[in-house]
C-alpha cells in the first residue's frame, strides 16, 4: 500500500513539473505575404529561349496580377553552378495573402483568353514551354514578420 501511495505522489509531482514547463510563450511574429517558389532546370541549349518566354508570357501574367492587387512582386534567380538534374532557375512570386492565390477557374480562363487569345493557344504555349525546361519542384510559404 505504501508503494502505491508513493507512486501516486511521484506521478502527481511529475505532472506538476511538466505543466509548469509548458507555459504560454508570447508570439512575436505575424503572417506576412505568401511566396511561391518554382525550381526550373532548363534543357541544354534552351536557357535563352526559356528566358524569352518568361520575359513575354510569365511577366505578362505577373503584370495583370499586380494590376488586380493580388501579387506584390516577383523574382527570377539564376542558380550558380547548378549540377546535372538540379534547377538552374528559381522563380518566385509574392502574393499579398493566401486568398489572392485562390481564384476561380472561370476568372483564370477569362484572363488567359485576354492575355493569350484562346485557351487552345495557351495549351500549345504550355507544351512548347515544356520542351525547354523541366520543373524540379515548387513550394508555397508564408513570410513571417517579427512584431517585437
Amino acid at each position: 500500500m505504501k508503494a502505491l501511495f508513493r507512486a501516486v505522489i511521484a506521478g502527481g509531482l511529475l505532472l506538476t513539473a511538466t505543466a509548469g514547463s509548458a507555459q504560454y510563450v508570447e508570439r512575436v511574429y505575424d503572417r506576412g505575404s505568401v511566396w511561391t517558389v518554382s525550381y526550373i532546370e532548363t534543357k541544354p541549349g534552351q536557357f535563352n529561349g526559356y528566358m524569352a518566354d518568361l520575359g513575354k508570357n510569365w511577366r505578362a501574367q505577373r503584370a495583370l496580377a499586380q494590376k488586380r492587387g493580388d501579387e506584390l512582386s516577383y523574382k527570377v534567380l539564376q542558380v550558380a553552378d547548378a549540377r546535372d538534374g538540379e534547377p538552374n532557375l528559381i522563380l518566385m512570386v509574392e502574393y499579398k495573402n493566401w486568398a489572392a492565390r485562390d481564384r476561380s477557374l472561370a476568372d483564370i480562363d477569362a484572363e488567359t483568353k485576354q492575355r493569350v487569345g484562346s485557351l487552345d493557344k495557351n495549351r500549345q504555349m504550355n507544351m512548347d514551354r515544356e520542351a525547354m525546361r523541366t520543373a524540379r519542384g515548387s513550394l508555397a510559404a508564408n513570410d513571417l514578420q517579427f512584431t517585437k
